[in-house]
């Protein structure tokens, strides 16, 4: 999740050589609101409920980066 698509799509690149198997989506959003926050959440627990069908969904990893100051 996060604000900006193209650099995220630069950080899924270099990650997937080494696993190429996973399946990764970018949510955007501004995570600096709480409504964003929730509703983050809420979408991606429904994502992983689909995913593995049990009703437990969960995420297995989370990146989280910083724009280099300046």
């Amino acid at each position: 999740m996060g604000r900006n698509r193209p650099v995220a799509e630069k950080i899924i690149l270099d990650v997937l050589p080494t696993n190429p198997e996973p399946k990764i989506d970018f949510i955007a959003a501004d995570c600096s609101l709480l409504k964003e926050v929730w509703r983050v959440c809420q979408e991606t627990r429904t994502k992983e409920n689909e995913i593995s069908g049990l009703g437990k969904g969960m995420v297995n990893l989370l990146i989280m980066s910083q724009p280099p100051l300046g």
